[in-house]
């Protein structure tokens, strides 16, 4: 007798832990449908709209919080694990753009992507005649790299290699410049930059100027 109570109770014991074991080996959930998850996927998300079906397209979407410091893990209590993922809906003031952040192996939120090109040659200029110029940096780019077909390719090349961006889509920056030639006097939220000419230009005179497209 004790020793069919001891196999009944190691029967009950087995059957209350095989959830936990059939949890533990299906690692792979699908959400959305009832069909299998792909083979090399942890979670396979679907809303019926892929393969021809005719469900609506459904996203994902990731937690909305407000980052107001990239060097804070706020608004977590601690600092979450490394490759956390979050939207930031923007906490207003110097607060970074809204978009994907991720928080990096070095302790600080970055965005998912940054999108940033050197403005292509144009000509300055450098007359020395004490009188304040300006720059439209966003004609310039426009010119050259808005959207325009390129005059050569690769055969295997589309025929525009950048989208087109409005001027408010890009955030200005001179990262150099020949500062004994170039006095810089401001660069507006609109890509007007307004110098003045102190100094001779040269062969070797500079100025590097960046674009960096804004998250949204």
């Amino acid at each position: 007798m004790k020793s069919q109570l001891k196999k009944n109770y190691w029967l009950l014991a087995f059957v209350a832990i095989c959830p936990f074991l059939v949890t533990t080996l299906k690692a792979q959930v699908t959400i959305g449908s009832s069909a299998a998850p792909d083979a090399q996927a942890v979670l396979d998300l679907r809303s019926g709209y892929e393969n021809g079906g005719t469900g609506p397209a459904k996203g994902l979407l990731l937690p909305r919080v407000s980052i107001t410091d990239v060097a804070s893990a706020a608004p977590f209590v601690t600092a979450p694990p490394a490759g956390t993922m979050v939207y930031n809906i923007g906490g207003g003031g110097t607060g970074p753009a809204p978009g994907l952040y991720y928080w990096n192996d070095k302790a600080n939120w970055e965005p998912a992507y940054t999108a940033w090109f050197y403005m292509p040659p144009t000509n300055i200029d450098t007359e020395k005649d004490g009188i304040d110029k300006t720059l439209d940096l966003y004609t310039e780019y426009e010119k050259q790299l808005g959207g325009a077909s390129p005059l050569k390719r690769n055969p295997g090349a589309p025929g525009l290699f950048l989208e087109h961006f409005e001027r408010s889509d890009f955030h200005y920056y001179i990262t150099g410049y020949s500062n004994t030639v170039f006095e810089i006097i401001d660069v507006s939220d609109t890509g007007i930059l307004k110098y003045k000419i102190i100094g001779d230009a040269d062969d070797s005179t500079y100025i590097n100027i960046v674009f960096v497209r804004k998250h949204r």
